[in-house]
Parts: C-alpha cells; sequence; structure tokens
C-alpha cells in the first residue's frame, strides 16, 4: 500500500518543494508504506 505526504495548505510552496526534493533523494519508496508523513519537514 502506498503511503501519504500531507501538507498544509499554509505551508510555504518553496519549503516543501525541497522538503520533496530532500526525501526523494534520501530514501527508498519501501521506507514510505503503510505510513502517513506530515511537511513541512
Amino acid at each position: 500500500m502506498a503511503g501519504i505526504i500531507e501538507v498544509p495548505q499554509s505551508a510555504a510552496i518553496g519549503q516543501i518543494i525541497d522538503d520533496l526534493i530532500l526525501i526523494a533523494g534520501t530514501s527508498v519508496t519501501q521506507e514510505y508504506e503503510n505510513r502517513v508523513e506530515y511537511l513541512p519537514l
């Protein structure tokens, strides 16, 4: 099952993009299975 990354509507888009790039570059897909993560980090 896929995971979910939740982002509040009030979050700064630049910070969210930076966080997503960090997540994509430092983790593997399986780390996020069946999890809910909240941004910003």
